[in-house]
Parts: C-alpha cells; structure tokens; sequence
C-alpha cells in the first residue's frame, strides 16, 4: 500500500499516491459506488425512494462488512507464519 508521504509518478509525470490524491480517489469511488447502487435498484424497483434507502444503506453495511474482513484477514496473516514455521514436521 502506498504510505501518504511517498510519491510516485506515472507515464504522464503527474503525482500519483499523495494524501490528496487517494482522498480524491476515495470520495470518487464512494460517490460512483452510490450511484450504482441507486441506479440497480431503481432499475429493479422503479421507486426513487427504495433507490435512495438501498443506495445509503448497502454501502454502510460493506463499511461494516468491510472492517469485520480486514480482522479475519489480520489473524489469517498473524496465524500464517506460525503454520509455516512448523511445516516440515507435517
């Protein structure tokens, strides 16, 4: 993962991976992430306010889906190099 304080830059010379950039990114995302959950929903239901519920709602619950993945992930990684220390005796 690319630390705020490293800059690195692409074909085109601009700044890529500062603060800045990865705010910018994350606020694009997000708002390009509720849009299509409005969107699909609205497709599906028809109803501009089942759109705005579902497309508030779901992306809360991958927030909290989300911060629930990154623990699992981080006892996997903790569990790993104990597992593999011992793998010739298997």
């Amino acid at each position: 993962m690319l630390s705020p304080a490293k800059v690195h830059t692409n074909a085109n010379d601009s700044r890529i991976g500062t603060g800045d950039s990865t705010m910018l990114k994350t606020a694009t995302f997000t708002a390009m992430h509720f849009c299509i959950a409005f969107a699909v929903t609205y497709v599906l239901t028809g109803s501009v306010a089942v759109g705005g519920l579902v497309a508030t709602i779901e992306p809360l619950c991958n927030a909290v889906g989300f911060f629930f993945h990154e623990k699992l992930w981080e006892r996997f990684a903790q569990a790993a190099p104990a597992a593999a220390e011992h793998a010739w005796l298997a």
